[in-house]
């Protein structure tokens, strides 16, 4: 299950502990895109936390 660099990028700031907020203006892009990113990551690995997406991104391999 390959990832686009944007989500790739995005799950490694959530990993590091960021907020919304901060990957937002990390990567130039607006708040409510960052958590449209992220739900789309919620429903592709079928979980609904920001711990468990990074728990099913890491089994997959990254």
């Amino acid at each position: 299950m390959r990832l686009s660099p944007r989500q790739e990028q995005i799950l490694e700031l959530v990993a590091q502990g960021y907020s919304d907020k901060e990957i937002a203006r990390r990567l130039n892009m607006s708040v409510r895109t960052v958590g449209t990113h992220l739900s789309r990551l919620y429903a592709r690995y079928q979980v609904h936390s920001r711990s468990a997406v990074i728990a099913m991104w890491i089994r997959s391999g990254r």
